[in-house]
């Protein structure tokens, strides 16, 4: 998995996620991921993937959730 911090098009900060078994997706850090937000994705890596695995389980789609298995 390839985690990288960037803005989208309105200026907001995301957490690019790319895995090996398909296509990528991002997630608006701001609220839904607030510690990778503060310290960014290379901080505490391991926070940050417990902190996206959570937001995934709760509020991703099917597919998010198949492409974190």
């Amino acid at each position: 998995m390839n985690l990288k911090i960037a803005r989208d098009m309105n200026g907001n900060k995301i957490l690019k996620v790319k895995t090996q078994n398909g296509r990528g997706f991002s997630v608006q850090t701001l609220g839904n991921l607030p510690e990778t937000h503060r310290n960014g994705e290379h901080i505490d890596a391991q926070a940050t993937i417990k902190e996206l695995y959570n937001h995934v389980r709760e509020y991703g789609t099917s597919k998010q959730q198949d492409a974190l298995k």
